[in-house]
């Protein structure tokens, strides 16, 4: 099995996810309609949601607001540039020790910086009652993926210990063909 393969998808995936919706608020407006707030990792980056009244879209998406409607949660913003970095390195890197441990390290980083953000809170959610939010399985994904890129680099690297021969054992010279 190539597990430098299922570290890139885990890194895609991950990524993938990111602009995937996380959190969904669920209530019902004044007039009966029923309301939903959703934010990505990706709006919970820069602070922006989407509102939407009996599942059209009212507000948001991925553009931009001018003032956002949450304090940014700017750990994502470090996580999904490791991410990105860390998916440049393993294809564009030369094959060897620098690529892996960037790659290593980068998708740890990202990982760690997520966990961060899990412990210290997402924004939206802070004043939200606690029995309307939803997590969405993009969200748990995100979270899975993003943790198994760095233990799948470090698995393919035991793996690849395993396979090549250690460096101190002597080499046995073989004589060319026609000698």
């Amino acid at each position: 099995m190539n597990l430098q393969h299922f570290r890139l998808t885990t890194i895609l995936l991950a990524l993938v996810c990111f602009v995937m919706p996380w959190f969904q608020i669920r209530c019902n407006g004044p007039d009966g309609s029923e309301l939903k707030i959703e934010q990505s990792g990706l709006q919970a980056a820069y602070g922006g949601v989407s509102k939407y009244a009996n599942g059209r879209l009212v507000e948001g998406g991925m553009k931009v607001p001018q003032e956002p409607d949450h304090e940014p949660a700017w750990l994502l913003t470090v996580h999904a540039a490791a991410l990105v970095l860390a998916l440049l390195a393993s294809q564009w890197m030369k094959r060897g020790n620098p690529r892996w441990l960037a790659v290593t390290l980068l998708s740890g980083v990202a990982a760690g910086v997520l966990i961060a953000q899990i412990v210290n809170g997402f924004p939206m959610l802070k004043d939200a009652p606690k029995d309307k939010i939803e997590y969405t399985p993009w969200y748990w994904i995100a979270i899975a993926s993003s943790i198994a890129a760095p233990i799948v680099s470090l698995c393919e690297r035991v793996q690849l210990r395993q396979v090549s021969p250690p460096l101190d054992e002597p080499t046995v010279e073989r004589p060319a063909w026609g000698e």
